[in-house]
């Protein structure tokens, strides 16, 4: 491990480093995640730390408290201390993996009047986890939607709602967001903050390569911040644009997923023709994408086929407001079910990504 990051790592503990430092060490522990998890397990499977340095008594309790002050809670000392080995290897866990997400959660809500009332002061964090192979539901306490994906992970504080919006993603998700004037919605994943005030997005960070920001309604700002791989100018996005930030090419690409117009002549055949007038506004929540594709198709009054695939168990939870474009809608509904679309005459074809028909 650096020395420079073990150094750091002390003085911030200490409270002795100054913003640029705080900021050069978040970056160093999210850059460097899996070597420093290395170094400090081996440090500790080989006992290089030696019996002088173990901890005594009186200090395992100034330090405990430190790491409460420093999350904004309090808590009373319990009167047996854990062995030192499992502390060492908890702390090892904690830095590497918590101190990002503590920076991000916890910097600007700690309470301004904890209570010492012998138990934790309302700053646990909770977590959401997907170890499923399906999609999990699940609503926040702000009302707002998550849907998360296989092999996700979601954290927040328990003033999440109150104090601020603030979440910590690791994987996929999307989000429905409730509106909030007062507390921005913002999510940090792979150090890029998307925040957002009530809207509907996804966050992709599934490849270790590529960051994706899809936005399916509302407005959004993608920020870059001093633990990202790729720096960028703040990117506002539209409904039905995609960021994508190549880590590895350190490439930043912003564009809107529409295709040409389809406009189907006055005597083509539609497989899904008009029957009957629709509402301005199409709401889907778990909608099966048959039914998606056969509303879209009589709401833009245009012709919608299904090719060689199989819809049993895919759905849509979405709005769309009746100014948006078909474009807009096909791209959103088919890039969150792993589909294509493609234009054939006067015909618009749903197919599998990566293939035709």
């Amino acid at each position: 491990m650096k020395a420079r990051v073990r150094k750091y790592i002390e003085q911030f503990w200490k409270g002795s480093l100054n913003e640029d430092e705080q900021r050069r060490l978040l970056a160093d522990l999210m850059e460097q995640e899996e070597k420093l998890k290395t170094e400090l397990q081996e440090e500790f499977e080989q006992g290089t730390i030696g019996n002088d340095e173990l901890l005594t008594e009186e200090r395992y309790a100034e330090l405990l408290t430190q790491v409460h002050q420093k999350m904004g809670v309090v808590r009373s000392l319990p009167k047996s201390r854990i062995a030192f080995r499992e502390w060492a290897a908890a702390a090892a866990v904690f830095i590497c993996l918590g101190l990002g997400a503590y920076w991000f959660l916890f910097r600007n809500t700690a309470p301004t009047d904890p209570i010492d009332n012998g138990i934790y002061a309302a700053m646990d964090t909770m977590h959401i986890i997907n170890n499923e192979p399906v999609e999990k539901k699940a609503m926040l306490p702000d009302g707002s939607i998550l849907i998360l994906s296989p092999k996700s992970e979601l954290s927040y504080n328990s003033g999440y709602g109150v104090r601020n919006r603030a979440l910590v993603l690791s994987g996929k998700a999307r989000f429905q967001v409730v509106r909030d004037t007062l507390r921005p919605f913002v999510v940090l994943a792979s150090g890029y903050t998307t925040t957002a005030l009530g809207t509907e997005f996804t966050v992709d960070t599934q490849s270790e390569e590529m960051v994706k920001v899809l936005l399916l309604s509302g407005k959004i700002v993608v920020k870059a911040t001093p633990a990202s791989a790729v720096a960028m100018e703040d990117q506002y996005m539209e409904p039905g644009e995609e960021l994508h930030i190549d880590v590895k090419d350190r490439s930043v690409e912003r564009k809107a997923m529409v295709q040409k117009a389809v406009r189907p002549s006055a005597h083509a055949n539609r497989a899904l023709p008009p029957q009957k007038q629709l509402p301005t506004a199409l709401h889907f929540e778990d909608t099966p994408l048959e039914e998606v594709f056969g509303t879209i198709a009589k709401h833009k009054n245009e012709a919608i086929k299904i090719g060689k695939i199989k819809l049993e168990g895919l759905s849509f939870t979405g709005d769309f407001s009746s100014e948006e474009s078909i474009q807009v809608m096909l791209q959103i509904v088919c890039q969150m079910n792993g589909l294509t679309y493609r234009k054939d005459g006067n015909i618009i074809w749903i197919e599998q990504s990566g293939t035709t028909n």
